[in-house]
């Protein structure tokens, strides 16, 4: 676990579970409709939606990429602790993905391939301004200057 605080951290957009959220929202509105119907049931049904929605809003919140001095990592935090950790040195390829309706929505997901590995070792989807996080990403990835210590311009 590392002891020093991020740099940069965040959490995924909530437009990253739109779909949770809005099935969630319809539970909400029926469990209103069903208290015409039977206040037990509609009770019950919205005790599950706030629920859900508490769930759901805990977990997007627990899962987060922190962006260190020497690397990044995706930590996830609720109940039990998992953090993927990289080095920049490690890192071999970032990808931004989009969807049609995450490009709309301004989300996108990050893949990040490290060295000594076919797979994408960091996704993180749900990324507010994905192309921000990259540039932040290859910028740390930057050699550093023997002489000034500050990262060239490898352009």
């Amino acid at each position: 676990m590392r002891s020093e605080k991020p740099l940069y951290s965040v959490i995924a957009h909530p437009a990253a579970h739109l779909g949770a959220y809005v099935g969630l929202g319809v539970l909400t509105l029926g469990s209103l409709g069903a208290f015409a119907v039977n206040a037990g049931i509609g009770l019950v049904l919205l005790a599950i939606s706030i629920f859900g929605l508490t769930m759901l809003e805990l977990v997007r919140r627990a899962d987060r990429i922190c962006l260190y001095e020497d690397g990044l990592a995706r930590e996830y935090k609720l109940l039990s602790t998992k953090v993927t950790f990289a080095e920049y040195e490690s890192v071999q390829d970032i990808e931004v993905s989009q969807s049609l309706v995450e490009r709309v929505l301004g989300v996108g997901t990050l893949h990040v391939n490290t060295s000594g590995s076919h797979k994408q070792e960091i996704i993180f989807r749900g990324i507010k301004n994905p192309h921000r996080l990259e540039e932040a990403i290859r910028f740390k990835m930057r050699p550093v200057s023997v002489d000034t210590g500050a990262a060239r311009n490898v352009g």
